[in-house]
């Protein structure tokens, strides 16, 4: 093999060699890569082209502040060009700086084959470590200049990186605000592009934001971190495929190249400034949060039913805007109804959950029969672009009821107090002739007695009663939040045995109802099913923030697990929801 390729040498010689080769010998130095930061390694080069030796007598003068290996390795190139065959040889030593700066190797003489020879000064430049990535990681924030409490935006968060580096491990993202929360990012989302910023080629990551409002109005900054590990590429070195002159020119680069590519990481901060303007005034009695655009419908279940027995009644609020936290349309007060608190369910209609309809099912009863008209249900809302109230009104249509009317109860009424006896009746019968002249003492006459005890009796009634009537009222209630709060254990223990077992699913729907749960142990004039991720952040100090935050991130999880597939940590908010029961629940 070795003779077949000292074969193909000699006759690409004969080919090429039109031109003698010169006699002169150039010396070149310079420094492979020419710019590293400090502590990077580079390499001192000379080349000595137009000699056949590999004899090289001389070496690099020290510089202050710079480090030359004391052993050079040596390669051997044949280079072809316009027809003539050049050989040079190349000795290289490694070479570091540990501080920024410019550094000189000056001009130095050495002896090439008997020949004194000069070589030129090289200069090498020393960045401070890290400068190379300044500008090379960007994070951009974008929302609404303005926005109402309550209301839920898009936004978009723009990850930007320098077309040279690539990444070693994905993203992660951190979202931070004083009244704004961001729910997690769903990847599913992103969209990958390129972008041109001052004379560089970025990659960037396009990412839709779900930006919620709390009532905080006021001046608010959203923010959001960003971080992850870069490959910086090492210097791409070239080998040759045979160990003679014919191998430089079939040289490819280095197999090994990657494993001397560095790993760092990189940081990026990213912040968008809101103003949250406060509610206007003049707020329709029927609003209750909702901040949007919406329409509103409604339609009974059936047109004939019996006194008494309800009638399912269907409300359809569509639109965009924070469908979870709706609450449901008020009845208008009629005296021929009797309603109960609806059941619901949200449908989507994009990833970020922003449009769709939330169904509501009540539960109507007539109370005397007869074509029966069903109360008007009333919805209201924030128009976000006109700054105004719009109210809404749906007829479900009339119920035509038959049976016994309902009998009204009647009002509770207090029965007055017995007037209690004159004390001194007593006194009285002893006047009476029928009692010895000689009057008793009042401790010995029996009907004295027993009518000061019924005076005693009747001022402990008048005092005792309302306080019975109070404590058993608090004893209800008590026990009523002693139940939520049983309730609200058990939902947190299931939620904790599924984040062992790794079912999200199970998780959101636990935890949701835990925090349900336990916000009505603290609310007794709340249902559960009518409590939203704003009504536990209200519940917490503004100090929690970060709080918040995870209850928004357990409200918002099983919809973005259910309809964008996204997969939350739930092992990182099980300590969070934790923390949010033990403060609802002082």
């Amino acid at each position: 093999m070795e003779h077949f390729f000292k074969a193909q040498i000699a006759i690409l010689a004969s080919l090429f060699l039109t031109v003698p080769v010169g006699a002169a010998v150039l010396v070149q130095s310079a420094f492979d890569p020419q710019s590293v930061t400090a502590g990077e390694e580079s390499a001192y080069t000379v080349t000595v082209t137009g000699t056949a030796t590999e004899s090289l007598r001389g070496a690099p003068p020290q510089v202050p502040g710079l480090s030359i290996g004391a052993n050079a390795s040596s390669s051997r190139r044949v280079n072809v060009v316009n027809g003539r065959v050049a050989s040079s040889i190349s000795y290289s030593w490694p070479v570091t700086a540990a501080r920024e700066g410019s550094y000189i190797i000056p001009a130095y003489e050495v002896e090439v084959g008997g020949e004194r020879c000069t070589v030129p000064a090289a200069t090498l430049r020393v960045a401070k470590a890290g400068a190379e990535m300044d500008g090379a990681f960007a994070v951009e924030l974008t929302a609404p200049e303005t926005m109402y409490p309550g209301q839920v935006v898009e936004g978009t968060l723009t990850l930007a990186l320098r077309g040279d580096l690539r990444l070693a491990d994905s993203f992660s993202t951190k979202f931070g605000g004083d009244g704004l929360v961001a729910d997690p990012l769903n990847p599913q989302l992103a969209r990958q592009g390129s972008q041109q910023r001052s004379g560089a080629t970025y990659g960037t990551v396009v990412v839709p934001v779900r930006i919620t409002a709390l009532n905080s109005p006021g001046q608010r900054v959203l923010s959001c971190d960003a971080a992850s590990r870069i490959v910086v590429p090492g210097q791409g070195r070239r080998t040759a495929l045979f160990d003679d002159d014919f191998g430089s020119m079939m040289s490819l680069p280095d197999p090994f190249d990657s494993l001397s590519a560095k790993t760092r990481a990189i940081t990026g901060h990213g912040e968008a400034a809101v103003t949250v303007l406060p509610l206007p005034p003049g707020r329709p009695a029927s609003f209750a949060g909702a901040v949007g655009k919406f329409t509103l419908s409604a339609s009974a279940a059936a047109r004939e039913a019996k006194v008494g027995e309800p009638v399912e009644i269907t409300a359809v609020v569509s639109g965009r805007g924070d469908l979870n936290s709706l609450e449901p349309p008020s009845f208008a007060a009629s005296p021929e109804w009797k309603s109960y608190p609806p059941a619901s369910e949200v449908k989507t209609e994009d990833p970020l959950g922003l449009t769709g309809t939330k169904t509501f099912k009540f539960l109507a009863t007539p109370l005397r029969p007869g074509k029966l008209d069903i109360p008007v249900l009333a919805f209201s809302y924030l128009d976000p672009d006109t700054g105004k109230y719009v109210e809404l009104n749906a007829a479900p249509g009339s119920v035509t009821a038959t049976g016994e009317a309902l009998a009204a109860p009647a009002p509770a009424r207090d029965e007055a107090p017995a007037k209690p006896k004159s004390p001194f009746h007593a006194i009285e019968l002893l006047d009476s002739p029928a009692l010895p002249s000689a009057l008793l003492p009042p401790q010995k006459n029996r009907l004295f007695l027993a009518v000061q005890g019924l005076a005693l009796l009747l001022f402990a009634g008048l005092i005792g009663m309302p306080l019975v009537r109070k404590g058993r009222a608090g004893g209800a209630q008590e026990r009523r939040r002693a139940a939520l709060l049983r309730q609200s254990a058990a939902c947190r223990k299931k939620a904790l045995t599924a984040v062992k077992r790794n079912d999200p699913a199970l998780f959101f729907a636990e935890a949701t109802q835990c925090l349900r749960l336990a916000y009505c142990a603290k609310h007794p004039e709340r249902l559960p099913q009518t409590v939203s991720a704003a009504d536990i952040a209200q519940s917490l100090e503004p100090e929690e923030e970060a709080l918040a935050r995870a209850a928004s991130r357990i409200f918002t999880g099983a919809d973005a697990l259910k309809y964008a597939g996204v997969s939350v940590p739930v092992a990182e908010l099980a300590g969070d929801l934790e923390k949010i029961c033990a403060f609802l629940e002082k």
